[in-house]
C-alpha cells in the first residue's frame, strides 16, 4: 500500500507539471482566425508571439520544477523526521532487560530477516 501512495504521489506531481502547459498548448493549437483568415488573438499579432509562448512554457517548467522538488523535500524530510520520532518513542516504552541493548538486539525492524 505505501509503494502504491508513493506511486500515486509521483504521477500526481507530474500531470500537475504538464497538465497546465498541454492545456496552453491545446488552446494555441487552435486556429482562431475570422472570416477574412487574420489571427484574433492578440497574442498571435505579436512579432514575436511564439517566442513569448514558449518562454512562458519553459519558465512555467523550471517554476513547477523547482516547486515540486521542494514539495518532494519537505514531505520526504517530515516523512524521515516522524520515523525517526516514532522509533525514539517505541525504545523509550520498551521494557528494558539487563542493560536495554539485548531488547533493542531482539527486535525485529521492517524489511529485516524473518
Amino acid at each position: 500500500a505505501d509503494r502504491q501512495n508513493n506511486i500515486l504521489f509521483v504521477l500526481t506531481m507530474v500531470t500537475t507539471v504538464f497538465a497546465p502547459i498541454q492545456f496552453l498548448a491545446g488552446v494555441y493549437g487552435m486556429n482562431f482566425v475570422n472570416k477574412n483568415g487574420r489571427p484574433t488573438m492578440p497574442e498571435l499579432l505579436w512579432k514575436r508571439g511564439y517566442v513569448w509562448f514558449w518562454s512562458l512554457v519553459v519558465g512555467y517548467l523550471v517554476l513547477a520544477t523547482f516547486l515540486t522538488t521542494c514539495v518532494y523535500r519537505c514531505l520526504r524530510h517530515r516523512t524521515a523526521q516522524e520515523l525517526s520520532e516514532e522509533s525514539i518513542a517505541d525504545e523509550s516504552q520498551a521494557p528494558i532487560f539487563g542493560n536495554g541493548k539485548e531488547y533493542v538486539e531482539m527486535q525485529q525492524y521492517p524489511g529485516e530477516g524473518v
